[in-house]
Order: C-alpha cells, then structure tokens, then sequence
C-alpha cells in the first residue's frame, strides 16, 4: 500500500490528539510516497536527516507505477519514530520482514485487541473479502477514544473486491455508537499531484473524478459492534419496534 501526502497530513493531525506519543497499527506497511520538500516542509530537515531512506528504492516506484517520479523513499516507520509514534505493520504475509501476519478475514489476534490509538486502514480493506470482520477487528484493536482512519476506493474497478460509498463508513460508524470526526474526502491523480475534493456523506450523488478514493477519520467511543447497519435512506421506513 502507498502513503502518499493527503494520508499522511491527515494522520499525522490525528497524533496530534496524542501529544505525549501514540501507537499506530497500519494494515499493511505504508510506503511514503512523498516528495522530500513536503517532507521538509512537514517535519524540518533536520528531522527529515535522521531517517532512513529506503534502498528498494527502484522496486517500490516500479510497483506503485511511479518509475523515476522520486528521488528517494523514506521508511515510513522511522519517520513515525522520529516524532514519538510507534508504528505497526500487519499484513497477511510479512513482506518488509517485520510485520505482525494476521489474516484480517478471522478474528486478529487476542493480544492485539485494544493496543492502538490509531489503526489506519490506507488501502486494504477492499482486498479482504468478509469486510464485515474487518471492521470487528479494527474497532478490537483500537481503544476506547481512538481514532481509525480510512483510505479505500471509491470507484477503481478491479482494484479489490469492492469499492466503497461514503454512506457506509457514516452509517456504520455513527449507527454503531461511535462517530465520524471528519467530513468525508475523495482524492484522485497521481501521488504527487493530488486533486482533494468533499463528498457527501449520505446523499446521493451522480458524478465523481475517475479512480477516486475515500478517506475519513472516525473515533471509537464505545465497545464492541453492536448489529449491523441500515442504510441512512431506509432508516424511516423502518418500524420501531423492529
């Protein structure tokens, strides 16, 4: 999965809400697909000097389809190490070396349930088929005034199983007795030039740029799921008592 500048602004004003230092579980390792000078700008230089830069450099642009558009790469967990964040990868393989294997189709791990401030969603959740324990897991892994933040398609055909509607991340979350803390956002182009644009979060809408993907920040305020959601525009047409 990719990070690019629009998915790590947003993460790094969530771990802003964690001043003395926070841990973060990525589903999958993030590369950082940001330009040096944005990185500059968003952490100095000096910061920026004591990371590491990683040597795969060549095979991370050729799989991200940005062959010869950076210089270099740096390793996104020194990165979040060098301002106090303690990240974690998992991923069904441990294909960095270095991430906790879990299968996000069944139930994680007991031991990861409740670890993390933060769990980031930057792209995989549309390749796990039963998305329903998805979500199971990444409310147990996240504690109770955490945050997830999501980034998933929005209408890139074939790029996993599903693609999502900004609705089900409002209903699932707001329906569940947790909340969405942010507006909903799409983005689409390439890493370096990214067009940002505002969703609507239940209404219905008839256009969107091509290839777009969906980030949201929601916060987890209760425990457990609860049941599963009605769609926003049906809500009325159920009964009450049912």
């Amino acid at each position: 999965m990719a990070m690019n500048a629009v998915i790590l602004e947003t993460l790094m004003r969530v771990t802003r809400q964690f001043p003395q230092g926070c841990r973060v579980a990525s589903l999958g390792y993030p590369d950082l697909l940001v330009s040096e000078k944005r990185l500059i700008d968003m952490f100095g230089a000096e910061a920026l000097s004591k990371v590491a830069r990683r040597p795969d450099l060549d095979k991370i642009l050729s799989l991200h389809g940005m062959t010869g558009q950076l210089d270099c790469v740096y390793d996104t967990i020194g990165l979040m190490a060098s301002q106090g964040i303690h990240m974690d990868c998992l991923d069904i393989v441990a294909i960095r070396g270095s991430e906790i294997v879990v299968d996000l189709n069944e139930p994680v791990q007991k031991e990861l349930n409740g670890q993390y401030d933060i769990v980031l969603d930057g792209g995989t959740m549309e390749h796990c088929f039963n998305v329903p324990q998805v979500l199971r897991n990444i409310l147990s892994m996240t504690k109770t005034g955490g945050y997830i933040i999501h980034v998933n398609p929005l209408n890139m055909f074939n790029h996993g199983f599903y693609s999502f509607s900004p609705t089900f991340y409002h209903d699932f979350y707001t329906q569940s007795g947790n909340r969405l803390v942010s507006e909903v956002h799409g983005f689409n182009g390439s890493a370096l030039a990214l067009n940002v644009f505002t969703l609507p979060s239940v209404q219905r809408f008839d256009k969107a740029p091509e290839r777009a993907s969906v980030i949201v920040v929601a916060q987890k305020l209760v425990e457990g799921v609860g049941g599963w959601p009605v769609q926003t525009k049906y809500l009325g047409m159920i009964p009450k008592s049912v």
